[in-house]
């Protein structure tokens, strides 16, 4: 998962030779300098074109450099403490709630940025003087005034919006204090634990759905979901409605409607909208459906049972899959592996000092999920611009004048082997995109292209030549390249479980946010929670869940997705589907250059990610951008009719 809160900035960093690590008092210090970095120049070179060049210039220096300058130190104010405080980088429950304190002053004092009618006319004057120039500075300026009349709010909104910051954040900070968070671990290792144990033969059927029975019962994402709900009362519900009001301030019906517009702009015209994206997620899981429903049959025929499943002895029916290696990755080795594999796939040493990585599980920290906090892109150390071309002058890639960049990864290892290690590829996936991008003049992105490069990433965990290679021997044995072969291809099965599960979270993100709150007689946001837990039971095959001690619905509130409002998750189902297209084009590409299709040892993979993805990706539209690297059309049927294939039931399509 990515954050996005940024504007690329500029920063100094400690530049090792490796991957930062976290450290106690060293990272707490890192994250409180970030609000004392350099202060950022600008030199414009060169004389403009024209007397308004000349004037669009001078604006820009004097108006629009000072305001983006301004906005940067907030969002590195925000980050220090966001970040301070997930990383339970902090000494008393009095510091905590300073932190908690000081992020939300900062995201206050941003987003007024979206009210000020003094910023208004000063991104209209800007648009203006770009008219009838030609450059990407002064395409930047249109661009700038589209994007702030659709995320700017009037005045009077003003405490609304203030509102809504203070209500997410009060919800936030339960979660943070649930005593439910402390027990994510450990439920996720024990979950995963029972799974291995039922497909290695070593329990029952009978005996794996007691344990998960009991399991579930406690379910740990469940419980964060109802503590921090019954902690805060109508928060929840006052937040939809605040975001709906906000919504139709803007002219939409739906915050979903409002969010998808903003967000929606780098996306092609057939994908945006709250309409055209649930339209394809349906059609989308109606063609998944029969190939899951089928695999569910055979799996069952497969081993023999008869009686009645719940939903969540689904993955005991999976087939051994690479969740068998979980003791040939232990967490200790799993960040050491994901650098060994950026080294050796080409990326230059210099992109990993830029990267802090914090994957231990620990009292304090954000315990239940994991992202990449994309705080400082490496930035020029003096922003120059061209005067003649209203263009700004590139440095070259790499450091060499630059100021590093600054990027967060916190992420808990759970124990669970090759998934770890899928987690730890994703973020760094993440990561790397945010330093090797080179992105001076922001394009509006697409979620659907911003997991791309992740989700690519952890097709090294699909080679079985590569997991062997990096597997710590138990024992002084491995097993054969044969059993890795194996493994790897039953992975591939057993994924028409994962987009299945994927396609119906982020249906109930879309209909989640694509729901009037406001309207007389409306659900409350937790009747809504609870209709669609309902509603999307169509796509669970006809099993049902194990009773939980709470509702089961407060499940969907445990995870930041379907909370922030954000109305993106459907950007996993885009990117799962792109990233299918960008491995097949990459494993093309390596052989093709080299003989072998193996991700192992493959120092050319840097260049292609690079070149082919990293430094053009974010110029286009997606799914554009996707089909102009791959030079193949973006198919959501042609993944279908290969995951068909690979199941052996192609006459289901």
């Amino acid at each position: 998962m990515k954050i996005f809160l940024l504007i690329p900035l500029v920063a100094s960093f400690v530049v090792q030779a490796q991957v930062q690590r976290y450290h106690p008092e060293r990272t707490r210090q890192v994250l409180k300098d970030l609000t004392n970095r350099p202060v950022p120049q600008l030199e414009i070179v060169g004389e403009p074109g024209s007397p308004q060049a000349k004037e669009f210039l001078n604006f820009f220096a004097t108006e629009i450099f000072p305001a983006q300058v301004k906005m940067h130190e907030l969002l590195l104010r925000y980050y220090s403490n966001h970040l301070r405080k997930d990383s339970g980088s902090y000494s008393t429950d009095q510091e905590r709630d300073e932190l908690d304190a000081a992020q939300l002053a900062a995201i206050n004092e941003y987003s007024k940025q979206l009210t000020d009618p003094v910023v208004a006319e000063r991104v209209a004057k800007y648009a203006k003087l770009a008219e009838g120039l030609s450059g990407p500075m002064a395409d930047s300026a249109r661009r700038a005034l589209r994007m702030h009349e659709l995320s700017s709010f009037s005045e009077e909104m003003a405490p609304v919006v203030e509102e809504m910051n203070n209500l997410y954040q009060k919800f936030n900070i339960a979660v943070d204090q649930t005593a439910a968070k402390a027990e994510v671990p450990r439920f996720a290792k024990n979950l995963t634990t029972v799974r291995r144990l039922y497909k290695d033969r070593k329990i029952t059927l009978a005996q794996a759905k007691r344990r998960l029975a009991n399991l579930f019962r406690e379910n740990a994402y469940l419980n964060v979901g109802h503590q921090a709900t019954l902690a805060t009362g109508q928060t929840l519900n006052q937040l939809a409605v605040v975001r709906t009001r906000l919504a139709k301030s803007k002219g939409y019906a739906t915050w979903a409607a409002y969010q998808l517009e903003v967000d929606g702009q780098g996306y092609e015209p057939a994908y945006r909208g709250p309409a055209k994206q649930r339209e394809f997620l349906e059609q989308y899981l109606a063609a998944l459906k029969p190939l899951y429903e089928n695999f569910i049959a055979e799996r069952k025929k497969a081993l023999g049972i008869d009686g009645e499943l719940m939903t969540e002895d689904v993955a005991l029916l999976k087939l051994q899959d690479t969740g068998m290696l979980q003791k040939y990755f232990p967490n200790a080795k799993i960040t050491d592996i994901w650098e060994r594999a950026i080294i050796d796939s080409g990326f230059d040493p210099e992109v990993l000092t830029q990267i802090v990585v914090d994957d231990e599980a620990r009292e304090k920290k954000f315990l239940t999920g994991a992202y990449m906090a994309p705080v400082l892109a490496p930035e020029p150390v003096v922003t120059k611009v061209d005067a003649a071309k209203l263009d700004y002058i590139h440095a070259p890639k790499g450091l060499a004048g630059r100021e590093p960049g600054f990027v967060y990864i916190l992420q808990n290892y759970q124990g669970a082997g090759v998934r770890d290690l899928e987690v730890a590829f994703h973020e760094g996936g993440h990561a790397l995109d945010q330093v090797l991008a080179y992105q001076v003049n922001p394009e509006p992105d697409a979620y659907g292209y911003v997991e791309v490069p992740s989700m690519s990433m952890e097709r090294f965990l699909a080679d079985p030549e590569f997991l062997r290679a990096n597997a710590t021997p138990v024992d002084g044995q491995l097993p054969t390249p044969e059993r890795f072969a194996e493994l790897t291809a039953n992975s591939q099965k057993n994924s028409i479980v994962t987009l299945v599960m994927m396609a119906k979270g982020a249906l109930f993100d879309t209909k989640l946010w694509d729901y009037d709150y406001d309207a007389p007689g409306a659900q409350t946001f937790l009747e809504r929670v609870e209709a669609l837990d309902r509603e999307l039971e169509i796509y669970e095959a006809g099993l049902k869940s194990y009773p939980t001690n709470g509702p089961s619905y407060f499940y969907w509130l445990g995870f930041p997705h379907y909370v922030s409002g954000n109305v993106r998750d459907i950007g996993y189902t885009f990117a799962e589907i792109g990233s299918r297209m960008m491995a097949s084009f990459v494993s093309d590409e390596i052989e093709r250059t080299s003989g072998r299709r193996s991700w192992n040892q493959q120092p050319g993979l840097a260049t292609i990610f690079a070149d082919q993805f990293y430094n053009q990706g974010w110029k286009y539209l997606f799914p554009t951008n996707i089909e102009k690297i791959t030079g193949r059309k973006f198919d959501p049927a042609g993944v279908v009719a290969d995951l068909a294939k690979i199941l052996k039931c192609e006459e289901l399509l």
